[in-house]
């Protein structure tokens, strides 16, 4: 039952994760959720929250935005979120989690309880401003470029609009939108 609704659960974070993706131009393979440690005695599974960067000579970017591991074999699933402090500290918080513990690493770890996917909704969210806050920060290591074809359409509308918005981080002229 565990394994099912720890499933689930990825699942509904996914949906929540794309639908915000969408809409503030995240490209579909720019964050993957993937499982980071195998389980192991302690009975906890792991996933990782990342930031996925293809740069133009092949070579793969990974910024890991947060860490989920599941614990126990039982339901209620007893779930928690670990992000940097500095992105725990401007995201909303569910009043569904209980309180952050920061650690000695600069990360604050949230508690969340979950016995159906519909429980996992407040996780799902947070999940989702994690990974826009993240998006937003990140800063990318492609070559800067002067600006595409859009140049003359994002100057009449002031910002940047290009679909692909970890490909434009790399615009130098987008740069210049975000100052005026």
């Amino acid at each position: 039952m565990a394994t099912e609704l720890i499933r689930d659960v990825l699942a509904l974070i996914q949906e929540k994760i794309a639908i915000r993706s969408k809409r503030i131009g995240v490209p579909e393979n720019a964050v993957s959720i993937v499982p980071s440690v195998s389980e192991g005695s302690s009975g906890c599974s792991h996933y990782t929250l990342q930031l996925v960067e293809n740069l133009a000579d092949g070579s793969v970017l990974y910024s890991e935005l947060m860490t989920l591991s599941f614990a126990g074999s039982c339901v209620p699933l007893k779930i928690t979120a670990t992000v940097e402090e500095d992105i725990a500290d401007t995201i909303r918080i569910s009043q569904k989690a209980s309180a952050a513990e920061s650690d000695m690493s600069g990360h604050k770890a949230f508690r969340f309880e979950c016995s159906t996917p519909d429980d996992a909704a407040p996780l799902a969210l947070f999940a989702a401003d994690v990974m826009q806050n993240g998006f937003e920060s990140y800063e990318t290591h492609a070559e800067p470029f002067a600006c595409c074809s859009r140049q003359y359409t994002c100057s009449i509308k002031g910002e940047c609009l290009h679909p692909d918005q970890m490909y434009a981080k790399a615009c130098l002229y987008r740069k210049t939108l975000l100052q005026c």
